[in-house]
Formats: C-alpha cells, sequence, structure tokens
C-alpha cells in the first residue's frame, strides 16, 4: 500500500512510524509537515521506507499513487486535512479527535 503521513511531530515519531515500518507491504510516497526538517528527520531515519519530503499535503493528495494517508497533525488541523483526503478519494486515518 502507498500511504502519506501528514504530520510528523512528536505522535509519528513515538506511535506510527515505529509501527509502519514493521509492515511488509507499506511504503510511505510522502512524509509531509509544514515544518520541513521535520518530514527530513524522518526520511533520513527511515531512508527504505520514504521516497519524498513534502511540505504541501495536497500533493499527495493529488498523487494517485497514494492510497491512504496518515493524518497526525495537530488536532486543530485535523478537520480540514481529513476531508480533503476523502474528498480525493483517499482512505484515511486520523489521529483523534477528529475536531476540537
Amino acid at each position: 500500500m502507498v500511504i502519506a503521513v501528514i504530520g510528523c511531530g512528536r505522535i509519528a515519531q513515538q506511535a506510527h512510524f515505529p509501527g509502519l515500518v514493521k509492515l511488509e507491504n507499506v511504503y510511505i510516497k510522502y512524509a509531509c509537515d509544514i515544518i520541513v526538517e521535520k518530514a527530513e528527520e524522518k526520511k533520513n531515519k527511515y531512508p527504505d521506507l520514504i521516497e519524498n519530503v513534502i511540505t504541501d499535503y495536497k500533493v499527495a493528495l493529488a498523487d494517485p499513487e497514494v492510497e491512504a494517508v496518515f493524518v497526525l497533525t495537530p488536532n486543530y488541523a485535523h478537520y480540514v486535512i481529513t476531508m480533503d483526503a476523502l474528498r480525493a478519494g483517499k482512505h484515511v486515518f486520523c489521529e483523534k479527535p477528529i475536531t476540537v
């Protein structure tokens, strides 16, 4: 499965990336964060798992290869990104809560 991770901060570092690296059929095409250094840090840590680093999540949503996205941003951003991803036809895993 080709995925994008949107938000590369604390919850991504502590919970999601360690789990994603253990899944055999998961490929992260995009690691996205508005603070590019956070996404680059994940790419450096998991170079065989992550292909691209981006700051605009809409790039990942426009990519037809991306099947699913993980929304791991701060809570206030969950709703807009999740709804954009659903409108783009992606499967979505949204870290809780869906909205504040």
